[in-house]
């Protein structure tokens, strides 16, 4: 159901919900050029009433003494990660995560290594942007950008889906910053639903870019690119 769970109760949500179910039983496949178009759509949608939702500009710069956006419980969506590697296999970045995930029909399970040669934490600063992609013509929409601290940008967008990332891999939930070290989780079962940033996310694929430096001295932590499925 493209584009539902943006601005709970509110009519724009209500007559978009009825809008794209329609749409997309109409289809029947995504192939179909009119499901094609109305991905094209529900992308500038969701760049466009995110910024309404947050005030901000341009590039969705938000500001950082907001509080978490709220759930819509009434809402589930499924995310398959498609993939999540280093933006460069040839840089060695001081800290890395290697993911691996095996997809059982609507659920994945997660197998990561993360190794940290300094620590992910306030002085961290994480740029995340998000893009709508389209695959068979590698084209991309940006639909937001987001640049703050590593706690603070965690703990607003990701919430509870980062307490278990964490419980997973032997961290106490909550933990900010996380201590330089090796981490390690083995067959953990996704659930990104619980993540606050998943009401403002659109259907589609997507592509995520996070660059992480340290604050104070410009240094290249972390750089990596994920491909996820929104249905």
């Amino acid at each position: 159901m493209p584009f539902a769970c943006l601005l709970d109760g509110s009519y724009v949500e209500l007559a978009l919900r009825w809008c794209c179910f329609f749409t997309r039983y109409s289809c029947g496949s995504r192939s179909l050029s009119l499901c094609d178009t109305a991905g094209i759509v529900d992308s500038i949608l969701s760049q466009y009433i995110y910024k309404l939702f947050l005030h901000v500009g341009n590039d969705v710069q938000v500001p950082r003494d907001r509080q978490p956006l709220p759930q819509n419980t009434l809402c589930e969506k499924l995310f398959l990660i498609k993939r999540f590697e280093l933006c460069d296999n040839g840089v060695d970045y001081p800290c890395k995560i290697y993911s691996h995930f095996v997809t059982k029909k609507d659920n994945q399970i997660l197998t990561a290594n993360m190794t940290l040669a300094e620590e992910y934490g306030h002085n961290t600063n994480t740029d995340l942007q998000m893009f709508t992609f389209f695959p068979d013509s590698g084209k991309t929409i940006k639909v937001m950008a987001v640049n703050d601290t590593f706690c603070k940008l965690t703990r607003r967008y990701l919430g509870p889906f980062m307490n278990d990332l964490e419980k997973a891999a032997q961290i106490l939930p909550g933990t900010c910053p996380i201590p330089k070290g090796r981490y390690h989780i083995t067959n953990y079962p996704l659930n990104v639903n619980k993540m606050f940033l998943k009401n403002v996310i659109p259907y589609g694929t997507l592509k995520f870019v996070v660059t992480m430096t340290n604050s104070r001295s410009g240094k290249l932590l972390s750089c990596y690119e994920a491909e996820v499925q929104v249905s």
